[in-house]
């Protein structure tokens, strides 16, 4: 992975604030795909800001909830008080809806978007700059097996590994007691097994490059260890009957989703490669990358063979039992349809609401199955247990993260032909269907 900070730039922004910096290097995060997607990780950076009397307050500039690091601007970092957050941290027990609640109560500007649930965390690292990512390359090694011992091999002594806990309080806690005795100059980061990797400094520029250095370390790692060459292999193309069975599946999945779904296959030469292995149906049921992909992909892929039907039907099957397994008085159950699935001999098949989910599966899932073959070289693929997985996907501020995104517009999940739409009425009519959520076929002579 290679280091994109541009030096004069960022001496310049500098210069303006170290809030400008931060928006900077975590823009620069946001563009790498293999360390966030769709909104996922965060970071930080604190600062003062005058109060009404005047007087300096130490806060922290956290990542708001849902902000995509790609695209965050200032205004993403809602400006949080440290001491109070620090406070939050020395309590012994705090529900998610209390701490969600008091992080507002924390905010400088009580109009300000939510801080991160991670904001306690940040707040108790010592150095003024924090990043978390949930890398691909990292997040691969912890889940095999072995991956505590690769990942100490990889990093040594300068990174503290961690076991996975669900994110939140309880997550700053027990970074606080593992680092209790440690002298935190020693290390230049701390890995979350099966969840990613924070670093930090007082520096922006070194705490940014101390993330792209560590995560390139696990990728050499990979290449070294790996044969990703292996994993591709011709495209799959659709014929006629393909076609009437992806859209006889369109019909039936729409049907446990609650509403129309669009659904878009991939034939592309990695998607064919999975497609391909004996027992890709048994990969696609292990598990996520990371956890926190659970509210977008569900818990496990379905498993499509030349009666795609059969396998949306077991699909349903296998997620009412996982639900009715771990599910609790307070819980109720999300729909039923799969947001992925291997097709098998074929390629992967995405489903989802509207075109911008669709967009959102269909990366978290190509990640996905390319971390699953190279966790499969290094003793297998082996994430979470479902019990996890299961507090993530229907953890209330993981749902209150996708509801504020997910409005639904008028034509989501439906599809409109339009005819002369290159100019006109027609042209008009294709920018009208989709800024109302329809997928738009347009066609002209």
């Amino acid at each position: 992975m290679r280091n994109k900070c541009d030096h004069h730039t960022a001496q310049e922004l500098a210069a303006q604030s170290e809030l400008a910096l931060r928006v900077y290097t975590s823009n620069l995060l946001g563009e790498e795909s293999d360390l966030v997607l769709h909104g996922g990780g965060n970071t930080s950076v604190k600062g003062t800001m005058k109060n009404v009397f005047g007087a300096e307050e130490t806060v922290l500039f956290v990542k708001g909830s849902g902000w995509d690091l790609r695209t965050i601007k200032a205004v993403g970092f809602p400006a949080v008080k440290l001491e109070y957050l620090r406070k939050l941290g020395e309590l012994e027990m705090l529900g998610d809806s209390e701490m969600m609640r008091q992080l507002r109560l924390a905010l400088f500007d009580p109009e300000a978007p939510t801080p991160s649930v991670e904001a306690i965390l940040h707040a108790l690292i010592p150095y003024k700059y924090v990043e978390h990512s949930h890398a691909d390359a990292v997040v691969t090694i912890s889940n095999t097996p072995d991956g505590e011992r690769l990942l100490k091999k990889i990093y040594g002594d300068e990174v503290l590994i961690l076991p996975y806990i669900m994110p939140g309080f309880v997550l700053a806690k027990q970074v606080a007691e593992a680092t209790r005795r440690l002298d935190w100059s020693t290390i230049k980061a701390i890995v979350l097994m099966h969840h990613g990797i924070f670093t930090f400094n007082d520096d922006g520029l070194v705490s940014y490059g101390n993330m792209i250095e560590l995560v390139t370390k696990a990728e050499d790692y990979l290449r070294d260890n790996t044969a990703e060459s292996a994993i591709t292999s011709s495209e799959y193309r659709v014929n006629k009957e393909d076609a009437q069975q992806i859209s006889s599946l369109r019909q039936a999945a729409g049907n446990l989703f609650g509403g129309p779904l669009l659904v878009s296959f991939d034939g592309s030469g990695r998607a064919a490669a999975f497609a391909s292995l004996p027992h890709c149906g048994e990969l696609v049921t292990r598990g996520p990358l990371t956890p926190d992909h659970t509210i977008h992909t569900k818990p496990f892929g379905a498993v499509l063979t030349d009666f795609p039907l059969a396998g949306l039907r077991e699909f349903k099957q296998a997620y009412l039992d996982y639900y009715k397994k771990y599910a609790g008085s307070d819980h109720t159950s999300l729909d039923s349809a799969p947001r992925y699935a291997v097709w098998v001999n074929r390629g992967l098949v995405y489903l989802a609401g509207n075109a911008k989910r669709l967009h959102i599966v269909r990366d978290i899932t190509q990640h996905t199955v390319r971390a699953i073959q190279l966790g499969e070289t290094l003793g297998g693929w082996q994430t979470l247990p479902r019990k996890d997985l299961f507090e993530v996907e229907y953890w209330e501020l993981e749902q209150a993260k996708l509801k504020s995104t997910t409005a639904k517009a008028e034509f989501d999940g439906k599809i409109a032909l339009i005819t002369g739409a290159a100019s006109g009425i027609g042209r008009a009519c294709v920018g009208e269907f989709v800024a109302k959520g329809a997928a738009v076929i347009a066609l002209d002579i």
